[in-house]
């Protein structure tokens, strides 16, 4: 008796049957003397047809596959390899994803090189061929393109467009100084070229905060207060930066910089104002500190529903710092 349960399976079956019937229909049987054959007549159409409809996957197809690859490498088709290494030829089976990865990335570092002789061009560059690669070949064509930068003199391409990357940027300075780049009195030219608007760009907050560091973490900061002039040109974005650095440095000659922001607006400049008050100030500052300690409104609610005024905290820490000295 047909129920409706067995109907349905029969309609799975030969639904199933059917794409299978389909999927067979575009199967090609073929050996390695056809391949080898295609091979010498240099037929690529043919051996991408026999890469991408073989259901023995064989070393016949293997073969076919390898010699497709390798035609893309040889006629420097990295594009193409690259949408197979990224999975946008959903035609390709999974085994060719890392080998068409490895001959594409070796195309766009072999292309990169040769443009990276161009100074006048390294942003384009690096723009253009960072696009699609793995991260470990990414961060190889970045560390090149910087080093290169330094060769060619092209320091504001290195401060606004390298340095202010994640982990790289500090790396890379790193690196730099490493090759013989006078990195200090590459960052104190920028500074002076740019004394009205310092690190002005989008993530320049950044850019700034791996360039000093760098400065401190290499013993190259010298005087502080040459830094000053600069940062009472930074953008709001930066200041505070800057402001971690003069408390990193412990350079009391940016104090009235750090005063202002006792009054500002947004919570987290007063928190930081206090903290660095605390390292750069006098007693004679304590006055001040107490009267955020005591009336700052800003809080947060912690476990148990009590409220916790985290800038009130932060200056009465500075309070404490102050009275010990």
């Amino acid at each position: 008796m047909l129920t409706l349960r067995s109907l349905g399976t029969l309609v799975a079956c030969t639904l199933a049957l059917a794409a299978a019937g389909a999927r067979a229909d575009t199967y090609l049987e073929f050996t390695q003397a056809d391949v080898d054959k295609a091979l010498k007549a240099k037929d690529y159409a043919r051996l991408t047809d026999y890469c991408l409809h073989n259901a023995n996957l064989d070393s016949a197809w293997k073969s076919a596959c390898t010699a497709v690859l390798a035609s893309y490498e040889a006629k420097g088709d990295a594009d193409a390899l690259m949408r197979i290494c990224n999975n946008q030829d959903k035609d390709w089976h999974t085994d060719y994803y890392q080998p068409a990865c490895e001959r594409g990335t070796r195309l766009k570092a072999a292309a990169y090189q040769q443009a990276l002789a161009d100074c006048g061009k390294l942003k384009d560059t690096w723009t253009t061929y960072q696009q699609g690669l793995a991260p470990d070949d990414a961060d190889q064509l970045f560390y090149a393109v910087g080093l290169r930068a330094a060769e060619c003199k092209a320091w504001d391409f290195v401060w606004t467009d390298l340095v202010h990357q994640d982990t790289r940027g500090p790396a890379l300075l790193t690196k730099l100084a490493k090759a013989g780049a006078a990195v200090d009195a590459a960052l104190m030219s920028y500074l002076a070229a740019h004394k009205d608007h310092p690190f002005d760009f989008a993530y320049g907050d950044y850019a700034a905060a791996h360039a000093l560091t760098w400065l401190r973490e290499a013993g190259k900061v010298g005087k502080c207060d040459r830094f000053v002039p600069y940062a009472k040109q930074a953008s709001p974005a930066t200041l505070g930066t800057w402001l971690a650095f003069f408390a990193d440095t412990e350079c009391k000659a940016a104090l009235p910089l750090v005063l202002p922001r006792l009054k500002s607006k947004i919570a987290d400049q007063r928190r930081q104002a206090c903290a660095i008050i605390g390292v750069l100030g006098s007693k004679k500052d304590i006055a001040k500190l107490k009267v955020l300690a005591k009336r700052d409104p800003e809080y947060k609610i912690e476990r148990g529903n009590v409220k916790t005024y985290w800038v009130r905290e932060a200056c009465d820490a500075a309070i404490g710092q102050l009275e010990l000295d």
